[in-house]
């Protein structure tokens, strides 16, 4: 697959606290039907900075990755602070992975799910999980995650401001995932 010559020198990196504001513009402009507050990016650094990621390329940020250990139950409400992570928590979830529109296709996103999938392993997690939005399904299970069956996960995120659409998902660690 061809890469645009800004992206040839693009990676994921941990985000810094400098980069929290713009990983924020990226969201206000992509994610613009579920909306955060930055105080919510802030915390989610705060709480666990080895979990959040920025995509840096040849024209500066394009994209972000946020995600922390949680407990396999309802996900946390969107664009609400959680106050502190479980202690032990026995799934990775990603709360976010947002592109900007140009740098998509390139192959960042897997980069970046692998990066979590190696994260969460080596944190003891069993498995990954996320509030699929936007009727982005189908992306999610080209990476092997898959409608959680419990209903009462489904409700939770319909009912926590990822809309109607939402779709909780989970991947177990060690499945294999397609490209």
């Amino acid at each position: 697959m061809p890469v645009k010559s800004q992206y040839q020198q693009a990676f994921w990196r941990l985000m810094s606290k400098a980069d929290i504001k713009p990983a924020h513009t990226i969201s206000c402009s992509v994610h613009s039907a579920y909306p955060e507050d930055l105080a919510c990016f802030e915390e989610k650094f705060r709480l666990f900075p080895h979990g959040c990621f920025v995509l840096e390329t040849g024209l500066g940020i394009s994209g972000y990755g946020l995600s922390h250990a949680w407990d396999l139950q309802p996900p946390p409400q969107l664009n609400a602070l959680i106050g502190a992570l479980p202690m032990q928590g026995n799934t990775y979830f990603i709360h976010d992975l947002t592109l900007t529109e140009a740098c998509r296709g390139n192959g960042f996103a897997g980069l970046f799910i692998e990066k979590i999938i190696t994260l969460a392993s080596s944190l003891g997690k069993t498995s990954v999980s996320l509030v699929s939005v936007g009727e982005n399904e189908n992306f999610w299970r080209r990476y092997d995650f898959h409608a959680t069956p419990d209903q009462k996960f489904q409700n939770a995120a319909r009912s926590g401001g990822y809309g109607v659409d939402a779709v909780h998902m989970t991947r177990e660690i060690g499945s294999g995932h397609k490209r």
